[in-house]
Parts: C-alpha cells; sequence; structure tokens
C-alpha cells in the first residue's frame, strides 16, 4: 500500500546545507521510490497550529520503503545535513482509500499554482481569492 511522508520545515539554521541537501537528495529519494508529490510555501492554517515555512508531501511505494529509506545507511549522511541545517517535523503514514471523499470535499480545496523549479522540484502555491 502506497506510504507518504510529509515534511514540514519549521526553522533553517544553516541555509547552505539545506541548499546542498536539495540540490543532491534527488538520486538516494529515486533509489527508494520517492516521489515528491508537492513543495508549498506559506501555508494558511485553517484549525490548529502549523509552524514553518516549507512543506513537503513525498509518495513510496510503500511503508517499508520509507522506513529502508530513512534507515539506510547511503541516506545517513543526507539526513545528517540535514537535521544540522534546519528544525522541522516529519511524518509518514499509509495511504487509506475513501471513494468519494475528495470530490465530497472538493469545495474546501483552494486553488492553486504549480511551479517548477530548478532542481527539477515542483512547488505548490495557493492561487489569489
Amino acid at each position: 500500500m502506497v506510504a507518504y511522508v510529509i515534511y514540514n520545515q519549521i526553522e533553517v539554521s544553516d541555509q547552505d546545507a539545506i541548499d546542498d541537501y536539495r540540490a543532491t537528495i534527488r538520486p538516494i529519494m529515486d533509489k527508494y521510490g520517492a516521489k515528491v508529490l508537492a513543495v508549498g510555501t506559506d501555508a494558511n492554517t485553517f484549525e490548529g497550529e502549523w509552524s514553518g515555512h516549507r512543506t513537503m508531501i513525498i509518495e513510496f511505494p510503500d511503508m517499508e520503503a520509507v522506513e529502508r529509506w530513512h534507515t539506510a545507511e547511503d541516506y545517513k549522511p543526507f539526513l545528517e545535513k540535514r537535521l544540522a541545517g534546519a528544525l522541522a517535523n516529519d511524518i509518514d503514514f499509509l495511504s487509506l482509500q475513501f471513494h468519494g471523499f475528495r470530490s465530497s470535499l472538493s469545495r474546501f480545496f483552494l486553488p492553486v499554482r504549480i511551479t517548477s523549479e530548478p532542481n527539477g522540484y515542483q512547488s505548490i502555491h495557493a492561487a489569489g481569492p
């Protein structure tokens, strides 16, 4: 079953380390079947508290792939670089299938604008009112 990781970057303490991480992480993510579905900035919080200025949603083939990636020796140097450069929350969960869920709640979803970044990722932004 497909699994997802939500990464929420709260504070950057070393921008050079984060820039280097972003510039070099793609091959290791590809190795474990990761697909970046969305990268967002400046999110609106509708409920609760959400701190951070950059959020990513990453899809993996299954939870085992997430665990292999996150504990892999070849990922460790990347993880150390990311941890040294930013404070973040990182969660993972399995996909659940709810038939009709999106269509029944579509009136709550904001229109978005997707832009491509030089590193190959796509950023998602709330489109204006």
